[in-house]
């Protein structure tokens, strides 16, 4: 389950967008077939531990995309005829939960990495941190720039805490942002990335890990809320 950042207490907006990607799962991994029926809304809340209302939500809204089809009181899978296995909605969701994990995925190693440069990055690490930051303030700035110096921040983070098994970990991570780049620039584009840079600059000059990875997490949760409000 997944916290409001806000409210400190779960949404029903995250709680049907889970159990809608759960089935999505469930689907692409063909645990159900094409033409087959699906649990029952009360067998679903069972399995997945939500409320019956949520069950049903996450089925109208497959239902909408084409995924899902109702006949009388059952719901099955729509048959392999169906457009929607080769439709761009299928991709926005698989979009959706790639980038999901990928956010995941950059809380559990852009934290250690940022602790592990605060405890061992040299003073040529922390100068090249400050001039790549430094580009964020060229103008005219290209958004398409803004992603490219970000990317190149985080990774110059990841080669100062000194890890080659955590940067060998840590790059096919970030080959997602590029792929995902112009909704990345989107994100950048709504932050004060220079600001955000310098604070964890400044955290990793001072040896404080604890608040490198503070700082990291919260600019990856504000990134994270952006991406919720607006795809």
């Amino acid at each position: 389950m997944e916290w409001d950042l806000e409210t400190g207490k779960i949404t029903k907006e995250t709680l049907v967008d889970k159990t809608v990607d759960t089935i999505y799962k469930d689907i692409i991994n063909k645990k159900i077939k094409p033409g087959e029926q699906i649990p029952t809304e009360l067998q679903q809340s069972k399995r997945l531990g939500v409320a019956r209302t949520t069950v049903r939500e996450a089925y109208s809204y497959l239902i909408g995309k084409g995924l899902l089809i109702k006949e009388g009181k059952n719901v099955y899978i729509a048959n392999k005829g169906s457009s929607i296995l080769d439709s761009s909605v299928t991709s926005a969701l698989i979009s959706k939960l790639e980038i999901r994990e990928f956010y995941e995925a950059r809380k559990v190693l852009e934290t250690k990495l940022g602790g592990l440069a605060a405890e061992k990055a040299t003073e040529d690490n922390i100068e090249n941190l400050k001039c790549i930051n430094a580009k964020l303030l060229e103008l005219p700035m290209d958004i398409a720039k803004i992603g490219e110096y970000d990317l190149e921040f985080h990774m110059a983070i990841a080669k100062a805490a000194n890890n080659n098994i955590l940067l060998s970990m840590y790059r096919p991570l970030m080959n997602i942002y590029i792929k995902y780049e112009n909704y990345m620039h989107h994100i950048l584009k709504s932050q004060s990335l220079y600001d955000t840079h310098k604070k964890i600059i400044s955290a990793i000059e001072q040896k404080d890990s604890v608040k490198v990875e503070k700082l990291i997490i919260d600019s990856l949760n504000q990134s994270e809320r952006i991406y919720h409000d607006n795809f």
